[in-house]
């Protein structure tokens, strides 16, 4: 069901519009922490450490695609807001066909090389194997998250002119570009810290891990 958000009560609206998401990232953090747990308990001190030496690369990774959906998502709403449908649909077509270019490009290139930028991030070599697998099977599901949207009509690509005509290619690039950048600067100096805390050892990676996520889980509330 569709939902004018461009009448009402602003605080109302913000709180529609701001509290599934808000669930969503909490039951996402939820589920990294319970995942946490098991393996700690379960796996040992090895995987934990691997676990958590995979995070903070796939969080940076995603934080350039986010950053993207972010920038385009602005032009969409804009579009949405003036009920201009067919500049919506530009807008739309362009940001998917781009999102899922970037997202081509970095994911093949990341699964090919994993095991090069894991050893760049002083991954100790006897959790190289457990850490560079996890990033496989995380990377991998990204292929099932386009073809789930893919099916939305919305999002369907149209190649008629008369759909990508009003929407500027240049404006949404502009914009994608500045909120990806935003986005993968911040993560890229987490993934930084990964780095040196991954020199300790998998012990000192183990320890990092748990109170890392619990901060995560905490800054989704912000």
């Amino acid at each position: 069901m569709k939902r004018d958000l461009t009448n009402g009560s602003i605080i109302s609206l913000l709180l529609a519009f701001s509290s599934p998401m808000i669930l969503l990232n909490l039951l996402q953090q939820v589920y990294k922490i319970a995942d946490t747990f098991i393996v700690g308990r379960s796996l040992g001190e090895n995987a934990l450490a691997a676990v958590g030496g995979t995070y903070t690369l796939t969080t940076f990774l995603y934080s350039i695609i986010i950053g993207l959906c972010m920038g385009c998502g602005s032009l969409v709403s804009y579009c949405f807001g003036e009920i201009n449908e067919r500049l919506l649909k530009g807008c739309l077509n362009i940001s998917f066909l781009m999102i899922g270019s970037v997202t081509l490009v970095t994911e093949p290139i990341t699964l090919c090389f994993s095991d090069e930028i894991l050893k760049l991030l002083h991954t100790p070599m006897k959790i190289m194997l457990l850490t560079s697998d996890h990033v496989r099977i995380i990377l991998a599901g990204v292929g099932l998250c386009f073809y789930t949207l893919a099916k939305e009509p919305l999002l369907r690509l149209s190649f008629k002119k008369k759909s990508w005509k009003d929407c500027s290619f240049g404006e949404v690039v502009r914009m994608s570009t500045a909120a990806s950048v935003q986005q993968s600067v911040m993560n890229f100096g987490i993934l930084m810290i990964q780095g040196l805390v991954n020199s300790f050892g998998t012990t000192v990676m183990a320890a990092f891990t748990v109170p890392f996520i619990i901060v995560k889980l905490s800054c989704q509330l912000i």
